[in-house]
This record gives C-alpha cells, sequence and structure tokens, in this order.
C-alpha cells in the first residue's frame, strides 16, 4: 500500500508521485521532455517510445481529454468489456508518432476503470472522474 499525488498543469505537463514502504517513484513529462525515478533512487530520461507513450499520457491527462484533436491525438473504441449492466469501454488513443494507450472507462459511472501502456509495461487501475 503507499500513497500517490499528482500534479497537472496544461496543456500537456502532468507529474506523479507515488510513495511505498520501499521507496518512491516519481514520473513527470512536458511537451520537451520525459523522466522518471525508480524505487531505486535512480533517474532516467525517457526516450523512443517510452517517452512518446509518457507523453501522450501527460498530454491526455493534463487536458481532461478535452481537445484532445487539436494535438493530433486519434481516439477509437477498440472492445466493449462486460454486460450491459457493467459495461466498459476500451478506448485507444493514439498520436501518428507511434505512441498508444488504451483507456477504459465505465460506461453506467463514465469512471475511468484502467490505463494500460503496452509499451511501457504498465497498467494502472482506479476509478478517477473524467
Amino acid at each position: 500500500m503507499g500513497a500517490a499525488r499528482t500534479q497537472i498543469k496544461a496543456p500537456g505537463s502532468f507529474r506523479s508521485e507515488m510513495t511505498f514502504a520501499n521507496g518512491q517513484i516519481i514520473s513527470a513529462t512536458s511537451s520537451s521532455s520525459a523522466w522518471t525515478t525508480g524505487l531505486d533512487g535512480q533517474t532516467r530520461t525517457l526516450t523512443g517510445p517510452d517517452a512518446l507513450a509518457a507523453k501522450l499520457q501527460g498530454l491526455l491527462e493534463a487536458s481532461h481529454f478535452i481537445d484532445y484533436k487539436k494535438a493530433a491525438v486519434l481516439a477509437r473504441v477498440t472492445s466493449v468489456e462486460g454486460d450491459v449492466s457493467d459495461r466498459v469501454f476500451v478506448v485507444e488513443f493514439s498520436t501518428r508518432h507511434g505512441a498508444h494507450l488504451k483507456y477504459s472507462f465505465n460506461a453506467r459511472t463514465n469512471l475511468l476503470v484502467k490505463i494500460t501502456d503496452e509499451t511501457r509495461r504498465q497498467t494502472s487501475r482506479g476509478h478517477h472522474r473524467v
């Protein structure tokens, strides 16, 4: 168990801090850079596909999914999961530079259920208001 904190500054800056008993993970993105500090305390600059995915996530979350088309982001529903009473829409957001993220939204509550980042092999779960 731990605690998480996020800081957002539109249009695309995002910082998250997750604190656990064994250390802290910090990640941050802006339009020009992306970096992370792991549990080992080592900071590294993200490059290539990892940086593109991190910047896409920062852009989407800093903009609260508003006007993402102006940033040349494509959104498409890739699947529908669950039954009628608890349906979840999986929406893939992508850029022409190759960044891809999947966001799962509960159709009844409009809450974000899960973020899947296959590039960085990460899955975040939670119930955040969008």
